[in-house]
């Protein structure tokens, strides 16, 4: 991932020890971005058209994490 992409995180949760699948995505976007921070770099979160997807699902203490690309046709 480079630092010029924009990434969204989608969190699917079932687990006693996490709650909350928006506080899970929230401090997974903080970790990214402050990765950003130390490189001098803000990487911008998008909603809409993002380059990369993160997505994170836990099953109770079983977590896994995956990127997805969006593979755009050059003009």
């Amino acid at each position: 991932m480079r630092m010029n992409q924009s990434f969204s995180i989608d969190t699917t949760v079932f687990s006693d020890n996490f709650t909350h699948s928006k506080y899970v995505g929230y401090r997974a976007k903080r970790c990214m971005l402050t990765i950003g921070e130390v490189k001098r770099k803000r990487q911008s979160v998008s909603f809409g058209a993002p380059d990369i997807y993160i997505n994170i699902h836990i099953a109770q203490s079983e977590v896994t994490v995956s990127l997805d690309k969006l593979w755009r046709k050059s003009a």
